[in-house]
């Protein structure tokens, strides 16, 4: 190996280590692939079984964490409520969904460009993801800073 390629590689491995030191930075997938330069899309068939949703981490740091949610007729179930440490505001890419929040009576109904922000400890629900396609969600989990002022 060349001695411009060993200095290359070396240079190459400090900014990972401080990537991942500095913010959980993660640059490869769980198989060892270089992932950060790769092109993916947010459609892809997810080839999964139709009775479980897929969930997908796509960029995460001690910050966030960015989801893909793929669900396919799924829903909470009953009698069970969501509430999260965490803020997470979610937008709708494809299919349609209907969320449920404690204490209300409406069941909200998500369309494709669809989104919203649900805070910390705001229990809810899914009622039901569309059957027959796919529902493709994206999540962004994250903690609200207290103000600097």
């Amino acid at each position: 190996m060349n001695v411009a390629l060993k200095e290359l590689e070396a240079a190459y491995e400090k900014t990972e280590r401080h990537l991942k030191k500095r913010c959980g930075y993660q640059n490869t997938d769980a198989a060892g692939e270089i992932v950060s330069m790769m092109i993916h899309n947010l459609f892809t068939h997810t080839k999964q079984a139709s009775d479980s949703e897929v969930f997908e981490t796509l960029l995460q740091t001690e910050a966030f964490k960015l989801e893909r949610v793929v669900s396919t007729g799924q829903a909470t179930p009953p009698g069970q409520w969501y509430d999260q440490d965490w803020d997470e505001w979610v937008v709708l890419l494809s299919g349609s969904a209907g969320l449920l929040f404690d204490g209300e009576r409406d069941i909200r109904v998500l369309q494709p460009g669809d989104y919203l922000l649900v805070p910390a400890h705001t229990r809810h629900r899914v009622e039901w993801t569309e059957t027959g396609a796919e529902t493709v969600w994206l999540t962004l989990h994250y903690t609200t800073w207290p103000s600097l002022s």
